[in-house]
């Protein structure tokens, strides 16, 4: 099964169903994380976010890749 598949909404892209957008609340969610500290993580360039409609956005996949190297010295 697809991890983008369980995370709340959902985006429909042909046959399948994906979730690829996440709001700062969100991300911090997944991420274990405050939404000050996801926050001050993109500030320092430790995420990446996008600007949708003059609110930040969080890709699944760069949620994804922050999770394997939370050990690393990025996590505030």
């Amino acid at each position: 099964m697809d991890d983008s598949c369980h995370h709340g909404q959902h985006a429909l892209f042909g046959n399948q169903i994906a979730r690829e957008w996440f709001s700062t609340s969100e991300a911090a969610q997944y991420l274990g994380v405050s939404p000050n500290a996801l926050r001050i993580m993109v500030h320092r360039g430790h995420i990446a976010s996008y600007k949708l409609r003059s609110r930040l956005r969080f890709r699944f996949r760069d949620l994804r890749s922050v999770l394997q190297r939370k050990g690393s010295d990025l996590w505030p």
